[in-house]
């Protein structure tokens, strides 16, 4: 049984008991889930506690310390009290008594973008901690991460009563209480931030203004870790075998599409080479500087040695995770008196296509030293009997269909030919296509049918007396070089056994 964990857990500071906080969560959606546990510390996933809340989607945590940031994460569990991994975790900061301060206006920076329409700037970010006449605190505030981009957070907040408020101020830093940006929204209830940097922490309050930009006493205070995006995995091209001469010179391989993964990652990539045959390529050396797209890997085969080896090339970004890439190629070295002796296919099995009954004969030119040995197969497997240079088959039935191919082989070693299509036609039937008349009112078209098999053309002024006027093999092109001294002529095309 696989348990989910992808709860989207919420945290809700309430304004009433700052000891408290409310953690939501979106139902799992698993008939087999029966409940979920909370789990929360003082340190990032570094869990002392625990909360069951049975089936329900909220529960509300009490007795937290003043001044202290607390994480949280979900598990969801099934009647036998199997747990699912851990959520996303989220962090809440429980604010001390008085925890909003007075900004010095001259470090008032532009805040991130946001999505509702912003109103006039104050000239500070001031978040008040005593209540003003007529304004008051801004209740119900939630922050909420966007599942797909944690980026971007929607705060939302309970709207106010008070008559004279004409807009919302929300205040942001990267330290609790301090609040260097700002943006102001009308009469709205939410309020969508964007392009908060990947590691931070980020802390949020609010208030509401009237017409003089008076503003009420600050809300609680709203926290969002950021967390890293996932390390893209670094790329390195694929590498193509080689096959060389015994005691060859040092070869040279380039080594292509080299990258970080992604071009925010500035990364120092770091490339390794090993050989998985010394006793044949026993040295092996890249030549690489980071962060270029190319570089050179050399070898050289052991002198004397022939053989095979497997060349590993690792590319290494240094991230925390996913951090590699690795593309493997063979070295072939082989002495070259038994490699000109080898047996080489030098034309391969041709595909072919007959009618049921027919006689077709399938056949390969093969050089290197004879004398040869051959064991033709039919669909991957080999035909018993079928050794000979050629292979006749007679008497074709619509069974005989397939791929066909067949082994060479000598004293030195063997080579395997390319798979040939062999088709038994059922149907004789020519098609007649690509219709067209010439400028000098000639009229032709194209003869499709069984290749190899002969067809008829004929023609006729009035579809009852018809006249042959081609005989070939499909397929063919016809051409009626007489169709400019008719008014009218037809066509039809037929299957010559």
């Amino acid at each position: 049984m696989r348990l989910s964990a992808w709860l989207v857990l919420l945290v809700q500071l309430p304004i009433f008991a700052a000891q408290d906080v409310v953690i939501s969560w979106n139902p799992s959606g698993v008939s087999a889930v029966a409940g979920y546990k909370i789990y929360y510390g003082s340190a990032s996933h570094n869990y002392v506690n625990v909360v069951d809340a049975g089936s329900a989607t909220n529960v509300t945590i009490s007795g937290l310390a003043e001044g202290a940031s607390f994480y949280f994460a979900a598990k969801t569990y099934d009647a036998l009290n199997h747990e699912s991994v851990f959520s996303e975790e989220v962090v809440g900061y429980i604010p001390p008594a008085v925890v909003m301060v007075t900004n010095d206006p001259a470090v008032v920076t532009n805040p991130p973008s946001v999505d509702s329409g912003a109103g006039d700037p104050t000239t500070n970010t001031t978040v008040s901690t005593t209540p003003q006449s007529g304004l008051h605190q801004v209740r119900n505030v939630i922050l909420t991460p966007n599942p797909t981009n944690p980026t971007s957070v929607t705060i939302s907040w309970q709207a106010t009563s008070d008559a004279i408020v004409i807009g919302y101020q929300i205040c942001m830093g990267l330290s609790s209480g301090y609040y260097p940006s700002y943006v102001n929204v009308g009469l709205v209830t939410n309020c969508t931030i964007d392009g908060l940097v990947p590691g931070t922490t980020n802390y949020f309050a609010m208030n509401e203004f009237d017409n003089t930009w008076t503003k009420s006493q600050g809300s609680v205070e709203l926290v969002w870790y950021v967390p890293l995006a996932e390390n893209q995995a670094p790329t390195l091209d694929a590498i193509s075998n080689r096959t060389m001469n015994m005691n060859a010179a040092v070869q040279s391989v380039a080594l292509t599409g080299l990258s970080s993964g992604a071009a925010d990652e500035n990364q120092n990539l770091k490339i390794q080479a090993v050989s998985s045959n010394p006793k044949l390529i026993s040295s092996v050396a890249v030549n690489y500087i980071s962060p270029n797209s190319t570089g050179v890997l050399t070898f050289k085969p052991v002198a004397n040695a022939t053989g095979t080896a497997t060349i590993t090339v690792t590319v290494n970004d240094g991230g925390t995770g996913n951090n590699t890439v690795t593309q493997s190629f063979t070295v072939t070295v082989v002495n070259p008196t038994i490699l000109a002796a080898m047996p080489k296919i030098m034309k391969q099995v041709a595909n072919t296509g007959a009618l049921p009954g027919k006689t077709v004969t399938l056949g390969v030119t093969v050089s290197g030293r004879a004398p040869f040995k051959y064991q033709w197969r039919f669909n991957g497997k080999n035909l018993p009997g079928a050794t000979g240079a050629t292979l006749t088959l007679r008497g074709l039935k619509t069974s005989n269909a397939g791929a066909y191919a067949v082994q060479v082989s000598n004293y030195v070693g063997s080579t395997n030919s390319a798979s040939a299509q062999l088709t038994v036609y059922t149907n004789t039937a020519p098609i007649i296509s690509n219709t067209a008349k010439t400028a000098n009112g000639q009229f032709g078209f194209q003869v499709d049918g069984v290749p190899g098999a002969k067809y008829v053309v004929q023609a006729s002024t009035d579809m009852k007396a018809w006249t042959s006027v081609q005989t070939n093999t499909a397929p063919f092109s016809f051409t009626d070089s007489n169709s400019s001294g008719f008014n009218q002529r037809f066509y039809r095309s037929f299957y010559k056994p």
